[in-house]
């Protein structure tokens, strides 16, 4: 059962990689995209039949077996569809119905595999093997009919493609497709439909198991044959074909032009996109040579070449006369895929060849004419042996000195940037040069001209023109006109000639012809020239992008040489290339580093990540960039980010790899880790030494409050009274003092906690309004509150944070008001994801605040008046303690004040809603005060307090209430008390001698007789975590020194089961 059904996940794997591999090979073919939908037909098959197997429920069984139905029943149309694509059947995909033959048939058996069992009629599922028996209808004739078919198709299809192609690697691909297609659909045939209607059963259906093989056919097909793989033009390519002057064509074997270049564009007036998918005879005015002699290059064993003159048609009509040289490309089975068209604009050359032979048909006084333009001709075809760019203009001058007799010629190259002209050749007499110096009191020849607009329009015409000012001209006005003139003479020069070398709008220098006097240039003199020129313009235009080139790659060069990040050009390991920044972040010299192997710079730990990347790359896989630990020759640890790519260098593709230098990040990070850790350690310090605190400073507190209380419940004198509330007041006052130091150090150490429990808040703010009503009527103040109708009853929150809040800015209020009135009021901001956001102001026409001591109100320790004569107390922590609060809360608090006229504090907050049928009973979530309830028997508690104060103080608040209590000092007492007397509570202080509160509750919990008794913890700690602490050690309950006489007896109450 496993064994198949890993079979089964294992093809659906297989299915689904192929069809992905297939789509990323080449998105927008036709084949790989039905091939893909194949492959999903056939994964979901598979990953049916992985499940299928494995069940043994018959109705689980079903399902899958019409889950896979989605697979057997499009399996054919695909596959038939696949397979016309593959043997180029283009007729027949042209014509619609088609497609209604391939996908309908198995939308109908779909049908009826999900809604009825016309094809199966029972799944037998025995303990090792899965049976479909066929439903024998004539729903499972017609489909085998259609399987049947399908396979026929497909396999001859196959066969028919491989025989009629005349390609090498397509006859390769189709031997394979037909083998790895044969041998599934036999078998798969054979064993789960032929067998099954002689009631031959095999253990398990086969047919998408063996269907790997076809998978694997199809994988070979693609590694080995390049099968759906598109084809490409290399970078080098495209680079050669954008810069070439020829005009190219590239078109396919059905004659459809798949590349041009931009020189043909140009030249016709089309761009790429309305050129590329015609047919080359809407290029080509003769189309009889295009079928006759150049697509018949594809059937011709023999010749693959064919050259020939024709028109081409450009886009606003007219004929361009071309000389074209065609040739066939193969590919590496030596199989034609394309033919190269590669053409020469001859429209000049055409215009010479008739004027010579006008010339020759005339008279033979042109003979020497025809000889010229001969001579001209095969000049033109010297021009490309020219190896440097300085030849060019020599040869030029020499070639004009042989045209034109005794002339002198000078060749001007064109600064772009400066816009002026540069003399690069001047073909004068040697001993002009030293007159004309002399003239003119500086050398002429090394000198620089700037041209006007007007100057550079006319050189821009690309024709011959007389220099009107002579010399005086063409030195840009630079010398005397009167000593010009004189150099002139000098010279015996007769007329001036100048013609620009330009190509469209590029001006790319210029030539002056100085002839002699009575000897101007006759028009066919100048016509030659102009030709030539123009000739000569586009190959120095050649070589002038050939040097610009070169200089690109010599500044890309440096500029790598240069960069601060290092950069390493490999083939493989060995290093090719490196940058000086890597060399001098290394410490090694280029002798050091060239040649070798890179791995001899990586530190050991790294080496297995860079050899994984470099075998990804190889095959084309992407990396992402990671860190690397490199050796320097100092032996030093330098760290790294790598990130690599594949570079074409010096024409080969090579491996580039760009450094990061992240050391000092590194030290960094180390460095805030170390400190990170040291603040953690000064957190603990301070959260241990305020846990410390709070016990040492609360437990006398607690026990100062204690004993004032019992005090309280003697026969006392008035005065004796009077004394005594005034101690209460200061121990109150004091232990208030003491929470809000607290509360402050444990929000800035961030282990204050928030509750989220239902709470009333109408119930909660009566409460607090009332505990205020006696301090404000004593000070003749109208305390009033409003809240709005809106707000519920009951919300979600933390109650006692919200009461801590109020109470501090209305107590404030209070003390700052001598008369008037406080008025509190409660509004609805809005409700949003089952939140309430409510806005409280507490408004007062107290002292308020001056204007320049407003900023102070919110810092820490910090009162408006803090002189020593201030008339109102406190630690300055009440309102900073509110506003962190008010912050945990998701809210925010501000506040507005006129001195001597009073203040409005406002805060915001967010609450949860508490949907209806989540409240149980809302009496339950009233504020009230518990009663205290006593009961006949007599209730044992046993007291664990080392504070004699303390234990003095509850041993006598307890037995007024009617309780038994036993007291004693620490741990190790309780244990032995435990043993001796029954004991219905335990109140265990946290910190004793020789045993703590948290210890023996552990050894009380460890035996199984005193697993129900309640323990209730007395602790002075007041910080994050202290209560978890308790109850994780086995405590029921937790109470906090000093204690609450109302909420302690509340809690014994609840623990002893009275309420």
């Amino acid at each position: 059962m496993i064994f198949f059904s890993f079979l089964s996940f294992l093809a659906f794997i297989i299915y689904l990689y192929l069809g992905v591999y297939g789509l990323y090979l080449n998105k927008k073919s036709s084949l790989n995209k039905i091939f893909f939908a194949l492959c999903l037909t056939l994964s979901i098959w598979a990953f049916s039949y992985a499940f299928l197997f494995s069940l043994k429920d018959k109705e689980q069984v079903w399902f899958w077996f019409r889950i896979s139905s989605f697979g057997w029943c499009f399996l054919q149309g695909f596959g038939i569809h696949f397979v016309f694509i593959l043997t180029n059947q283009q007729k027949i995909l042209k014509k619609r119905w088609i497609y209604f033959l391939l996908y309908v048939p198995g939308l109908i058996f779909l049908f009826n595999s999900l809604a009825s069992e016309m094809l199966i009629k029972e799944i037998i599922i025995e303990k090792v093997s899965i049976k479909f028996v066929p439903a024998f209808s004539i729903w499972l004739v017609l489909y085998m009919i259609y399987h049947f078919g399908f396979i026929i198709i497909y396999v001859f299809l196959i066969w028919q493609w491989g025989k009629k192609t005349t390609k090498t690697i397509e006859k390769k691909q189709s031997m394979i497709l037909f083998l790895s297609a044969v041998i599934p659909f036999f078998l798969g045939t054979v064993i789960d439909s032929l067998l099954p209607f002689f009631k031959i059963y095999f253990h398990r259906p086969m047919s998408n198991i063996f269907i790997i093989i076809w998978a694997f056919g199809i994988w070979y097909s693609i590694i080995k044959y390049k099968l759906m793989k598109p084809s490409s033009f290399s970078v080098a390519f495209e680079e050669i074909i954008s810069k070439m002057m020829d005009l190219l064509i590239i078109i396919d074997k059905d004659g459809k032009i798949i590349k041009t270049n931009r020189k043909l564009e140009d030249l016709l007036g089309f761009n790429e996109k309305e050129l590329l998918g015609k047919y080359l005879d809407n290029l080509i005015l003769e189309k009889n040579i295009i079928e006759k002699k150049m697509l018949t290059l594809f059937n011709d064993k023999e010749n693959k070449n064919y050259s020939t003159e024709v028109k081409y048609i450009a886009k606003n009509g007219n004929k361009i006369p071309v000389d074209i040289s065609c040739s066939i490309l193969n590919d590496n089975f030596n199989d034609d895929i394309s033919m190269v068209i590669v053409g020469q604009d001859i429209r000049l050359t055409q215009q010479l060849k008739e004027e010579i032979k006008e010339r020759e048909d005339a008279e033979e006084k042109e003979k020497e004419y025809t000889d010229i333009m001969k001579f001209l001709s095969k000049s033109a075809i010297d021009f490309v042996q020219l190896p440097i760019e300085m030849d060019i203009y020599k040869f030029i001058g020499q070639k004009i000195k042989e045209i034109v007799d005794d002339c002198f010629v000078i060749l001007n190259s064109y600064d772009k940037l400066r816009n002026a002209l540069n003399i690069k050749v001047s073909l004068l007499p040697e001993h002009f040069f030293t007159d004309i110096e002399k003239e003119l009191n500086k050398n002429p020849f090394v000198m620089t001209y700037p041209i006007d607009k007007n100057l550079e329009e006319k050189l821009l015409e690309s024709s011959l023109y007389i220099v009107k000012h002579g010399i005086y001209e063409i030195t840009s006005n630079l010398f005397p006109e009167e000593k010009c003139n004189k150099i002139e003479e000098i010279l015996n020069i007769g007329t001036i000639y100048a013609m620009g070398f330009a190509r469209g709008n590029d001006l790319l220098g210029n030539i002056i012809i100085f002839t002699q006097k009575n000897k101007p240039l006759d028009q066919k003199s100048i016509n030659i020239i102009e030709t030539f020129v123009h000739q000569a313009s586009i190959l120095i235009q050649k070589r002038l992008m050939e040097k610009s080139l070169k200089e690109s790659e010599e500044r890309y060069r440096r500029l790598v040489s240069q960069l601060p990040e290092l950069i390493i050009i490999h083939r493989e390991d060995k290093i090719i290339f490196v940058n000086e920044s890597s060399l001098n972040f290394t410490g090694y010299s280029p002798e050091e580093v060239i040649g070798n192997s890179i791995f001899n710079f990586i530190y050991d730990e790294y080496k297995p990540i860079v050899l994984t990347n470099m075998k990804k790359r190889m095959v084309g896989e992407s990396i992402q960039d990671h860190e690397l630990v490199l050796l320097s020759k100092s032996g030093e640890k330098k760290t790294v980010i790598s990130r690599s790519m594949n570079v074409m260098y010096e024409n080969e593709m090579l491996f580039l790899t760009l450094l990061i230098d992240i050391t000092d990040r590194k030290k960094n990070e180390e460095e805030i880790k170390k400190a990170k850790e040291l603040a953690e350690d000064a957190n603990k310090t301070k959260s241990e030494f305020l846990a410390t605190m709070s016990h040492e400073i609360r437990t006398p507190i607690g026990g100062i409050i204690g004993m004032l209380n019992l005090a309280f419940d003697t026969n006392l004198t008035t005065e004796q009274n009077k004394y005594l509330t005034m101690a209460k007041t200061s121990a109150d006052y004091l232990a208030k003092i003491v929470d809000d130091i607290l509360d402050y150090s444990k929000i800035e150490a961030g282990k204050l906690e928030l509750e989220n429990i239902a709470f009333n808040i109408r119930g909660t703010i009566e409460i607090i309004i009332n505990e205020f009503l006696f301090k404000a009527k004593d000070k003749n103040i109208n305390l009033s509150y409003s809240i709005d109708f809106k707000i519920p009853d009951l919300l979600k929150g933390d109650p006692a944070k919200f009461r801590q809040i109020l109470i501090n800015l209305i107590g404030n209020a209070i003390k700052f008001t001598e008369k008037g009135q406080i008025f509190l009021s409660i509004k609805q901001i809005k409700s949003f994801n089952n939140t309430l956001e409510l806005q409280i102001s507490v408004k007062d026409t107290g002292i308020g605040i001056p204007e320049e001591k407003k900023e102070r109100l919110f810092k820490s320790f910090s009162q408006v008046d803090s002189s020593s004569t201030r008339k109102y107390g406190g630690t300055g922590l009440g309102l900073i303690i509110s506003k962190k609060l008010v912050e945990m809360m998701s809210g925010r608090m501000w506040f507005e004040s006129n001195e001597n006229k009073g203040s409005t504090f406002y805060f915001s907050v967010i609450f949860g809603l508490i949907l209806e049928n989540t409240i149980t009973d809302n009496k339950n979530n009233d504020v009230k005060k518990e009663e205290i309830i006593l009961v006949n028997r007599k209730i044992n508690i046993l007291l664990a307090e080392d504070n004699t104060i303390n234990q003095e103080f509850m041993s006598i608040l307890l037995k007024k209430k009617g309780f038994g209590v036993v007291a004693v000092s620490n741990g190790l007492e309780v244990i032995e008390n435990l043993e001796k007397d029954n004991f219905d509570l335990i109140l265990m202080d946290v910190e004793m001698p020789e045993m703590d509160g948290i210890e023996t509750t552990k050894i009380i919990r460890a035996k199984e007789k005193f697993n129900n008794l309640p323990i209730i913890a007395l602790t002075a700690y007041a910080m994050k975590g202290d209560k978890d602490r308790c109850i994780q050690a086995g405590m029921n309950d937790y109470v906090s020194k000093p204690i609450k006489i109302e909420e302690f007896f509340i809690k014994i109450n609840k623990l002893i089961g009275i309420i």
